[in-house]
């Protein structure tokens, strides 16, 4: 199985994500990447800080997988995210999504 690393490339600068393949894909499959690829920023759950532990915990490579709600932030002061995205299919600034996270999976191993 190839990993995505040797597909794509996938990198950040300050708060936009871009990918490009490695290779040339087709319109079907860009329009199937571009909303599954994404800047998420975490907001994790109240009184559960074993979440907040466990992000610290993941490494490159790992399968992680989150689950929570795509929120809004409004007024969070002079140093707000940006604005934030509660879709899948938008793409470019304000295209991130801030996450509400309440339960992570690394690998087999679930916080909750």
């Amino acid at each position: 199985m190839a990993r995505l690393t040797d597909t794509y490339d996938i990198c950040q600068d300050h708060h936009l994500l871009f990918w490009r393949p490695s290779t040339q894909v087709t319109q079907e499959e860009r329009d199937y990447i571009t909303p599954h690829v994404g800047n998420v920023h975490t907001i994790l759950a109240e009184r559960k800080p074993h979440i907040a532990r466990a992000l610290c915990w993941a490494r490159k490579g790992d399968l992680v997988a989150l689950e929570g709600f795509l929120v809004t932030i409004q007024d969070a002061g002079p140093n707000e995210l940006a604005p934030s995205s509660t879709v899948r299919t938008d793409t470019g600034p304000g295209a991130c999504e801030g996450m509400w996270v309440d339960r992570i999976r690394i690998g087999e191993t679930v916080w909750e």
